[in-house]
């Protein structure tokens, strides 16, 4: 994938569920991002990502795949719940589950790249010619 659209994807996932978090914790005065499964679905992905197959899946790309839909299907259940719970509309609802989403994979992305900047600094990404 190109650097220029992991970036790309990175900040609007980001700004995006900054933006889509705080509207609705200006409305509800609670945000609408679960942190605890925001924790587990960051972890999950950054680990997913870490492990990307090249070129073939490895059985920890597997497990962590695995592990990641989980904690997707755990946080949509938990943030649906949550915002029901406050009695929120309809497509507050559906804004709150889109945050829960997109949030830990911009985060995630967040990490990737940093890693990626601190191993390139430290001349882990080229191998110096003699």
């Amino acid at each position: 994938m190109s650097g220029v659209v992991i970036i790309a994807v990175t900040i609007i996932s980001c700004v995006a569920g900054y933006v889509i978090n705080a509207n609705y914790e200006s409305k509800y005065q609670e945000p609408a991002i679960i942190w605890s499964a925001f924790a587990l679905q960051a972890f999950f992905v950054l680990c997913m990502l870490l492990t990307w197959p090249n070129p073939e899946p490895t059985t920890w790309f597997i497990i962590w795949l695995i592990l990641s839909l989980v904690s997707y299907v755990i946080a949509f259940i938990m943030c649906k719940s949550h915002a029901e719970s406050q009695h929120a509309a309809s497509s507050d609802i559906w804004l709150a589950i889109i945050a829960q989403m997109i949030l830990p994979l911009g985060v995630a992305l967040v990490a990737i790249i940093l890693i990626a900047m601190v191993l390139g600094v430290m001349g882990g990404g080229k191998k110096k010619r003699r």
